[in-house]
Parts: structure tokens; C-alpha cells; sequence
């Protein structure tokens, strides 16, 4: 056993250290807005973490509802799962699979390296075990649903890792059982059976081609043949949403600024399907200029579909009408400059989101 674990240490020092240079390489594609966090954030980012820990805490409220208890675990399962579906590609390191397999190890080896770099990307299981462990198990009744859904946190980020897009549809499709399940264990368990019964269902065949003869059944096509890009989106647009919900039910006074927070989140949110729309214009490039020139805005049909989502979830939230005129006023200048000028795109949005606020304040102390 010793000699087999002295063999496997250098070959997951080797996949660590891939996962480290992949991970430096994904945060350099973002540094723009990870500076921008940083800069508008400073000393707040350690108050992030707070209130994730604080997140995690509403599990052990006595008094939540089963619906917020279930919402709460739903979210946590929602960040989890597109924080592992981010670092997929980091961890799975297919880039070197012909070399990984060259080397002398086992099946199960492979599988265990992947899964121990998995752990390495799960800080929100890492915390809520760190509550766990702090837990007071004379109260077992109390725990034991926690404990329940601390497999379950295992579980999905094991599936997310290895069948990301069915298991993030098998969470949104499971999202109305929250708001109906009459007890918290009966939540889990329809959520557990969603989440492993969907990656078993058999995957479609994809179309050798694109049989398309216009722009408009060109981007539909290339919408429901990339199903990551929407999917992501759809599932940030729902925990941002549940997030606000469960916030203004524990502040209802702040509700204008979850509001106005959650309206240019959700903008940003929308918008950002664009960026990943500018990459496949230039790759159909010449196919798109056999058309006319109003052919290309079908482009956008993605993202204003996806504001469209975000409108219907803002009146969920009972945001104001005025919110909502503002929130389009803020999504269309946002489109143009992700369309024109993507690497402007966070900072402008954030100079938008201010205006955004302070009209909001007006509307709320002047009309």
C-alpha cells in the first residue's frame, strides 16, 4: 500500500501542478473583471465569504421555512456546480489525455487524481463541513438534514464534473420542486433523483451539419447545439434571483437595493451571451454577408431573450415598473458596447449600474 501511494504522489504532483498553470490561465482571461472586483470591492471581498458562511448558517435557522431551507440549499448547489463546471477543463486536463494514458497507471488512478483535484475546487462543501463539524449532534433530528445535504453537495459535483450540462439541466428542471415540497426531506430526494437520473438519459445525435439557409435558423441552430452558454446563464440568472428572494425575506427595507443590485446583475448577465455571439459571427463571417445587413440582427436574439428572463424574474421579485424601464434603459447600451466594445463592457456596465441606482433613489424619494 505504501509503495503504491509513494507511486501515485508524483503523478498527482504532475496533474496538481496542470491544474494550478490552467487555473492561472482561466483567471487571466477574466483579470479585467476580477480588477475591476477587486478595486470597487477592496476590503468587501472577505465580506463575500462572510456571507456565503452566512448562507450556509440559514441551514441551521430553526426558524426557516421548508421552501427557504430548500432555496437556500438549491443556490448553494447552483454556485457549486458553476464553480466546478468553470474548473472542468482544469481538472479533467483533456488537453493531456493521450500523455496521461501513456503513463503507467491505472484506470482508477486517472480517476482518483481527478477526483482529489475536484476537492481542491469545492470551497463551499470545504465551509459548510467546517460548520458541520462545529454542529451540536445532541440535536441529531436538527442535523441530520444538513448532513444529508452535505452528501448531496458531493455527489452533484462529482456529476457536474463528469456530465456538467445534464446535471445543470436536471437542477433547473428540479427547481420548482422547492416551492412545492411538503417537507425538506421529500425536497432532497426528489432533488438527489433529478440529479442522477438525468445524466443517465440517453444523448441525442447531433446533426453532422448545419442544414440552415438564413441567418435566423442559423443562430437558433447554433443556440440549441451550445448548450453550455445558455444553460450557465439561465442557472446565474435563477440564483441571483433566489439570492435577492431570500435576502429581502430577511431585510425587507432594503428592498430597493436588492432590487436595483439584482435588475444590473441580471443585465450584465444577459448581456455577457453576446460576447460568446461576437466569436461565432467571426467564425460564420462569410455566410453571414450573403445576407442583408437587418439580417444580422438576429444575432442578438440570445441575449434579449435572456433580458426577457430577467424582466419576468425581476416582477417575481416585485420590483417597480420604473425599475424596469430603467433596467432596459440600462440592458441596451450594455448590448451595444458588448457588440462594439467588449473589453469596455464591465466597466462601462458599472458606471451604468451608479446612474442606474441613483435614478432609482430618485424615483423611490421624489415620485
Amino acid at each position: 500500500m505504501c509503495k503504491q501511494a509513494s507511486l501515485f504522489y508524483p503523478y498527482f504532483r504532475l496533474r496538481l501542478n496542470c491544474l494550478k498553470q490552467q487555473l492561472q490561465a482561466l483567471l487571466q482571461q477574466v483579470q479585467q473583471l476580477l480588477l475591476w472586483l477587486v478595486v470597487l470591492l477592496g476590503p468587501a471581498t472577505l465580506g463575500l465569504v462572510f456571507m456565503i458562511l452566512l448562507l450556509i448558517g440559514q441551514l441551521y435557522n430553526p426558524k426557516l421555512s421548508v421552501t427557504q431551507w430548500l432555496l437556500v440549499c438549491w443556490c448553494l448547489l447552483a454556485m457549486q456546480s458553476l464553480l466546478v463546471w468553470l474548473c472542468q477543463t482544469a481538472i479533467l486536463q483533456p488537453r493531456y489525455g493521450l500523455f496521461w494514458q501513456s503513463l503507467p497507471y491505472s484506470a482508477v488512478s486517472h480517476k482518483l487524481a481527478e477526483l482529489l483535484l475536484l476537492s481542491c475546487c469545492l470551497p463551499i462543501f470545504w465551509l459548510h463541513m467546517l460548520i458541520v463539524a462545529n454542529a451540536n449532534f445532541s440535536q441529531w433530528q436538527s442535523v441530520l438534514p444538513q448532513l444529508a445535504f452535505l452528501g448531496l453537495q458531493l455527489t452533484s459535483a462529482v456529476l457536474v464534473l463528469y456530465r456538467p450540462q445534464r446535471s445543470v439541466l436536471a437542477l433547473l428542471l428540479a427547481l420548482p420542486v422547492v416551492f412545492y415540497s411538503p417537507s425538506a426531506w421529500y425536497g432532497l430526494a426528489l432533488l438527489s433523483l433529478a440529479m442522477f437520473v438525468m445524466p443517465l438519459v440517453p444523448a441525442a445525435r447531433k446533426p453532422k451539419g448545419l442544414g440552415v439557409r438564413n441567418s435566423l435558423t442559423l443562430w437558433l441552430t447554433l443556440i440549441m447545439q451550445l448548450p453550455a452558454q445558455w444553460l450557465s446563464r439561465i442557472l446565474l440568472l435563477g440564483l441571483v434571483t433566489l439570492l435577492g428572494q431570500i435576502t429581502l425575506g430577511q431585510r425587507p427595507d432594503l428592498a430597493v437595493p436588492v432590487h436595483t443590485i439584482c435588475a444590473a446583475v441580471l443585465m450584465l448577465i444577459s448581456c455577457s451571451m453576446q460576447l460568446n455571439n461576437n466569436r461565432l459571427y467571426q467564425h460564420y463571417l462569410l455566410f453571414f454577408q450573403q445576407f442583408a445587413k437587418h439580417h444580422q440582427y438576429w444575432q442578438y436574439l440570445a441575449p434579449m431573450g435572456l433580458a426577457v428572463i430577467s424582466f419576468g424574474l425581476l416582477l417575481y421579485l416585485k420590483a417597480t415598473i420604473g425599475l424596469l424601464m430603467l433596467a432596459g434603459m440600462l440592458f441596451l447600451p450594455s448590448l451595444f458596447i458588448a457588440k462594439k466594445h467588449p473589453t469596455q463592457l464591465v466597466p462601462l456596465w458599472f458606471i451604468f449600474s451608479v446612474i442606474l441606482a441613483c435614478l432609482s433613489w430618485l424615483l423611490q424619494h421624489f415620485l
